[in-house]
């Protein structure tokens, strides 16, 4: 929805976006999942987290990853969504045996093409 925006609005202000990992908040144990139970070394502390989003509303940007620190790896997630895009939305299922599909491991979704 915020690239959405992002490219209707052409820059606008309303649309900066974080995008924040594991922060110490009340909202982590509502959600079911208290802070207390996630290792240290992935919870950013929230005015870490206010101070990285107001450096990147300061430079213009348009989206603020507080944690990521290559901006490599945001680029090739965003190569990656633009190459799947065409295909994620199409009239005709793919052909029987080449359609993706997820499994999981219990933690996480692992994403299986089958063939």
């Amino acid at each position: 929805m915020s690239d959405q925006c992002h490219h209707r609005l052409l820059r606008s202000p309303d649309t900066f976006v974080v995008l924040p990992g594991a922060m110490p908040t009340d909202f982590r144990a509502a959600a079911g999942t208290p802070v207390k139970h996630l290792p240290g070394e992935i919870v950013m502390p929230a005015t870490a987290m206010v101070d990285a989003a107001l450096a990147g509303l300061d430079q213009g940007e348009f989206a603020t990853v507080p944690s990521l620190p290559n901006l490599a790896d945001w680029n090739a997630y965003e190569a990656a969504k633009q190459a799947l895009m065409p295909n994620l939305s199409r009239a005709v299922r793919a052909s029987t045996g080449e359609s993706a599909s997820w499994a999981h491991d219990g933690q996480s979704p692992i994403a299986h093409i089958s063939r």
